[in-house]
């Protein structure tokens, strides 16, 4: 009888060790998804500020509402880098020598049709490398680039049509690639006027859903940057 009594006050402290156990996973899970999030986010942030800092303002394109049901969200800019080594050129003068134009648009996840990935592409136009920048005539998801040009920078970007409950917003054409310009008291906000608005404004909207929790972790990351005039 006293076994019995003992293998049960065992049972119930295993029990209970192991409740704590798990609520201690699933309370640690929340700041993993958001630490993932973050370095996630982190990594575009990092591309985005450099080539958009690089950049002439007047060869910035925000493509928030795409042409067709083919095309997807997106931001192009020229960059005096060179496509095959990353090196920054310039002419004789010192100014830059403008080598290709970057492309930044959401691809989709077939496993997940609710977010996907920020691509950055490289592609050259006719007349590059030039003194001059030029704008891309092409939208960013059908520019004409290498495969071993694209990388992915970002994961869990939200696609258009998106409702986001979290955040009372529904990201529409756009999705979780949010750009346009704006002046610098952020008064005036526009997705054509660079002329009087010098700022330029992405934010990405991404979320993860906890594979151990099922809990949503919902991140905004906001990048500003003043390219050269």
């Amino acid at each position: 009888m006293e076994m019995l009594i003992y293998a049960f006050l065992l049972l119930m402290i295993l029990g209970v060790v192991f409740r704590m156990a798990i609520q201690g996973r699933r309370n640690a899970e929340r700041p993993m998804a958001s630490y993932r999030l973050q370095q996630n986010l982190m990594a575009a942030q990092k591309y985005l500020q450099q080539d958009l800092r690089e950049t002439r303002l007047c060869t910035i394109r925000i493509y928030p509402n795409p042409s067709s049901p083919d095309a997807k969200p997106g931001i192009s800019m020229a960059s005096p880098r060179s496509i095959a080594t990353g090196d920054l050129k310039l002419t004789p003068s010192g100014t830059p020598l403008w080598q290709k134009v970057v492309y930044y648009c959401l691809e989709g996840d077939p496993a997940n049709p609710a977010t996907g990935s920020l691509v950055r592409k490289e592609g050259t136009l006719p007349g590059l490398p030039s003194a001059n920048p030029a704008a891309s005539p092409y939208e960013p998801s059908q520019a004409p680039c290498e495969k071993k040009h694209c990388r992915t920078v970002a994961k869990c970007i939200y696609m258009p049509g998106q409702t986001i409950d979290v955040l009372g917003k529904d990201l529409k054409e756009a999705g979780g690639l949010v750009a346009y310009f704006s002046d610098a008291a952020g008064t005036r906000k526009s997705a054509t006027d660079y002329q009087s608005c010098h700022l330029v404004n992405v934010i990405l909207i991404a979320g993860e859903t906890s594979q151990a929790t099922g809990k949503l972790t919902v991140m905004e990351y906001p990048v500003m940057v003043m390219p050269r005039n």
